[in-house]
């Protein structure tokens, strides 16, 4: 070439967006945050499992998580949180530390929600437009546990023996997908980007 420089195509990650330097082509990644809700109360047990809103453990681990996200790119475009009290208690705290003030939309089905029935509602993004590119789901175990071990690959063997041996409440996941379509992700697809847990903050 006559600037000297190597055309061959180079993929590089930068940030929340895969690029091409030659200009050939550029993927925007999609991103997907995973987050557990924070710890509820069992000091009424009259109380539906449903409607248990969250003790003082589990708000002060949701307002940790809220300042570790201030300095970091992990602010979604869209949040699926389940209906049940302590998703959306966990979130109300949680989203302080977005970048900026992202769509809601709380909803029934994800209230213990299976990884298959979160895949599902993921894929149905593909419908809207402007297609979001950063979603987190706010929900519950044991389906976020199955849904990271599922996305994330086997090489990930320290993060998957983390997660396998405990995914605690208030537990956040940040998994990336280098395709175009939520329907694309699949089984071990995703690069790890963070797995955060409140006894981190002990470290």
């Amino acid at each position: 070439m006559a600037d000297g420089r190597d055309r061959r195509t180079e993929y590089v990650i930068t940030g929340p967006r895969l690029y091409c330097p030659n200009g050939v082509n550029f993927l925007k990644p999609k991103r997907l945050f995973l987050l557990r809700h924070a710890k509820s109360s069992w000091a009424n047990a009259f109380v539906d499992d449903f409607a248990r809103d969250l003790n003082k453990r589990g708000r002060k681990a949701a307002e940790a998580l809220a300042k570790w996200l201030k300095p970091r790119d992990f602010t979604p475009d869209l949040v699926l949180c389940s209906a049940a009290l302590r998703t959306r208690q966990t979130l109300a705290l949680v989203q302080d530390g977005f970048g900026s003030a992202p769509e809601l939309s709380i909803e029934r089905r994800l209230y213990l929600a299976e990884a298959e029935a979160m895949l599902a509602r993921l894929a149905e993004l593909d419908n809207r437009d402007p297609l979001p590119q950063a979603v987190m789901i706010v929900a519950h175990n044991p389906g976020l546990e199955d849904i990271a071990l599922r996305l994330i690959p086997p090489a990930e063997t320290t993060a998957r023996a983390r997660i396998e041996a405990k995914f605690p409440t208030c537990a956040f996941v940040a998994l990336r997908f280098a395709c175009e379509r939520w329907a694309q992700i699949g089984p071990a697809r995703a690069t790890l980007d963070a797995y955060r847990i409140p006894a981190d903050d002990a470290d």
